[in-house]
């Protein structure tokens, strides 16, 4: 609902809503009679004159697309995307709506975007790693001169410190990488607020315990095993059984009978089946 883009029916009133301006003083400022006005925004008019839509949009101070429902960009400044810098392939992404782009936008926004593009930077182009493996080339050069001087056993503490000491170049980007973008992430969750349905929602296990529950019913009453195995399905399914015809039950024995997981099937097709004693419910 974020992304979605008004007609030029609502974004004519929500303007003018918002600046706090009744019909007649937006006339008298724009020139256009309030009749006129008065049907742009209740939808009631054939076609708006180009002279309206850019009187009305330069009053406004936004760009007759935003005016007429064509783009959400207020300001000209902002519809200039190409000095974004941006790839025809990054527009198309963006226009695509497969995500979403308020996501985007707070990720964007936040204090901590900076960084994780600094290090975005210095991840693909390697300038970390260079740095990181000239450092484990310099301790490999240590663990060597002491090996041939001192041929110490592989578990001796210094010897096997500059094992240690090696850094894995990609492994520890990828670790700061996450920890920057885990941050902000984490700091947009706590400024959303909470969805009401998640203080609602049923817990796994208590659906596991009454399902348990019904199944430890079923086995206790009485009725044949086809019977039983029906009402175990009922109840895996939330179906209560008292709410089935017998007709109804009838017919559901009669595909579970048909499984080929039950033990020693029998068809039962030409055959009459009595129908459970059972009431129907009023």
């Amino acid at each position: 609902m974020d992304d979605m883009i008004l007609t030029i029916t609502e974004r004519l009133k929500d303007l003018r809503k918002k600046r706090g301006l009744t019909l007649e003083a937006l006339a008298e400022a724009t020139k256009i009679s309030r009749s006129a006005l008065g049907t742009y925004e209740t939808g009631d008019f054939k076609d708006i004159s180009p002279f309206s839509i850019v009187k009305l949009a330069e009053f406004y101070g936004v760009t007759t697309d935003y005016l007429m429902g064509v783009s959400n960009l207020e300001k000209e400044a902002d519809a200039e995307v190409h000095d974004l810098r941006l790839t025809n392939e990054a527009l198309n992404v963006l226009k695509s709506g497969r995500f979403s782009v308020k996501l985007l936008s707070e990720v964007i926004c936040h204090g901590g975007f900076p960084r994780l593009m600094t290090d975005m930077e210095i991840f693909v182009d390697r300038i970390a790693s260079m740095e990181i493996d000239n450092l484990n080339c310099f301790m490999g050069t240590m663990r060597s001169t002491v090996q041939a001087q001192y041929q110490p056993d592989e578990n001796e503490s210094l010897y096997h410190t500059f094992d240690l000491a090696r850094i894995p170049g990609d492994e520890y980007i990828s670790f700061v990488l996450r920890d920057d973008l885990t941050n902000i992430l984490r700091d947009i969750r706590e400024g959303h607020p909470a969805d009401p349905r998640d203080k609602t929602a049923v817990s796994p296990f208590a659906v596991i315990d009454e399902f348990q529950k019904k199944v430890q019913s079923v086995i206790e009453g009485k009725g044949s095993p086809a019977e039983q195995a029906a009402k175990v399905y009922l109840a895996a399914w939330g179906i209560d059984y008292d709410d089935l015809t017998p007709e109804e039950f009838v017919v559901l024995i009669g595909i579970l009978e048909k499984s080929k997981l039950k033990e020693n099937s029998i068809s039962q097709r030409g055959k009459k089946r009595p129908l459970p004693q059972k009431k129907r419910k009023k």
